[in-house]
């Protein structure tokens, strides 16, 4: 029985075994997920999610975030509230353009201009310098892009461990640190593949091992 590749061509294969990988990776993931509490904080308008997980305290308190041009001002986010416990998977649900990806760019550092006040681990991050930020990012968060932000000139090995390049160990327990992720997705026998040699299931796979290869808090 033949089957359509990703590039669009024909290809031969054994089904069978491809629904059985399928079903060996969903199995996988749901007992990653089963370790986890699930939490989800939902609008009153359905639409896109975003999920968080999170392996260390987090609150925010009375958060207000505008963006200001010449000719509007648009409120991205308005008296925002909400204390994350320190262990769990946070949905964070609504309509498009409600402020989801303003509140992840809070939670996760990439934007500090805002009203109110962020706690991590009971700790103010208001007043953190440059340096504080950087360490913030570099040890505590794993961001994993919609649009993969792969570089393709490199192998998928040197793309997750751009994640470990900061990181205080050697390049020995980086390998192994990587060769841990990539089993535990299934990825392992593309490790020294270019990103532009694989299918969007499998460039999203090296996202997240990419993010969480540094076992981050969030």
């Amino acid at each position: 029985m033949a089957k359509r590749g990703f590039g669009g061509g024909m290809m031969p294969g054994n089904m069978n075994n491809l629904l059985k990988q399928a079903q060996k990776m969903q199995e996988n993931m749901q007992k990653m997920q089963a370790e986890l509490e699930t939490k989800e904080i939902e609008s009153s308008v359905g639409g896109g999610a975003v999920t968080v997980k999170v392996n260390g305290k987090k609150e925010l308190i009375d958060i207000n975030k505008t963006y200001e041009n010449k000719k509007v001002s648009t409120q991205a986010l308005k008296n925002i509230n909400l204390e994350i416990e320190d262990k769990g998977l946070i949905s964070i649900v609504g309509v498009s353009g409600c402020g989801k990806t303003t509140l992840l760019n809070l939670i996760g550092g990439l934007d500090t201009d805002y009203q109110g006040s962020v706690e991590f681990e009971n700790t103010e991050t208001k007043h953190y310098r440059k340096k504080e930020w950087d360490d913030y990012r570099n040890k505590n968060v794993g961001f994993i892009f919609q649009d993969y932000n792969l570089i393709n000139n490199i192998s998928v090995y040197d793309n997750i461990n751009i994640a470990l390049s900061l990181q205080s160990i050697s390049k020995k327990q980086a390998k192994q640190l990587i060769v841990d992720i990539s089993k535990r997705l299934q990825i392992e026998n593309i490790l020294y593949k270019k990103p532009t040699e694989l299918s969007g299931g499998q460039k999203q796979r090296v996202a997240l091992a990419r993010a969480l290869v540094k076992k981050p808090k969030i």
